[in-house]
């Protein structure tokens, strides 16, 4: 009886569909390569900038009649960044060697749009501060619409109501400082965490090629899944957890 409750359960992975990298998530790194970070000012002269809250906004327009395949945006901060979009949450990020990517596609609309971060350095005194980050549109015509920070965005110290969506007036909000191009000091080389996603498709990989082993059915396709699981590992150097 036990056998027969296993072999269905196992049987259960046999028929899930696997998870895929998104080609549009790692087209979307070089784009962050050409992000500056950015704050509200220069750094003083030990490089660190005050403990504080700071927010800041982007305007870009989705044409009308283009439709979308994949929107993401990508965000390392220092110490810590919530992003809405529209005025709606979309995720956060904390820590500045790796952007938190976060999928956006279902959250535009045609006409124009806002991407907000509410970003914050934290400690006891003054210590380096800034956040990087891209927003990367990819259309189903092939052509794409991105965004770095720079100093371009718009910013304020205050937070006055409707100012993360697209309705609110920013003409008298400063623009950003821009403090260095991606890669430059304190904070070094800033790659994309890819560590949820890859663990994602190695599991739905090694959870069908293992169930199918043990039941012995479709053997090539579980060696196939379990070489592409273990390429995966191999090409992010980012899985992590039991099968790391």
């Amino acid at each position: 009886q036990f056998g027969s409750r296993r072999d269905a359960y196992l049987k259960e992975y046999l028929e899930k569909p696997f998870v895929d990298l998104d080609p549009a998530l790692e087209e979307s790194g070089i784009r962050l390569s050409k992000a500056k970070w950015i704050w509200d000012r220069a750094r003083d002269e030990k490089g660190n900038m005050p403990i504080g809250h700071v927010n800041f906004r982007r305007e870009f327009v989705i044409p009308e009649g283009k439709q979308i395949e994949a929107a993401y945006v990508l965000v390392a901060a220092d110490n810590a960044c919530e992003v809405s979009v529209n005025g709606i949450k979309s995720g956060s990020s904390s820590g500045f060697h790796q952007a938190t990517p976060i999928k956006i596609t279902s959250q535009l609309q045609p006409g124009t749009n806002v991407v907000s971060l509410e970003a914050e350095n934290l400690g006891d005194e003054p210590n380096p501060g800034g956040v990087l980050g891209a927003v990367y549109v990819k259309f189903e015509e092939g052509d794409t619409l991105d965004l770095v920070t720079d100093e371009n965005w718009r910013l304020s110290l205050e937070g006055p109501e409707g100012w993360q969506t697209s309705s609110f007036d920013d003409q008298h909000w400063q623009r950003a400082h821009a403090l260095g191009p991606s890669g430059s000091a304190p904070w070094g080389e800033v790659t994309i965490q890819m560590d949820v996603v890859v663990s994602q498709y190695v599991f739905s990989r090694l959870t069908f090629a293992l169930a199918a082993l043990y039941l012995q059915t479709d053997i090539e396709r579980a060696n196939i899944a379990i070489i592409d699981a273990v390429n995966a590992m191999r090409q992010q150097h980012q899985a992590t957890g039991e099968f790391g």
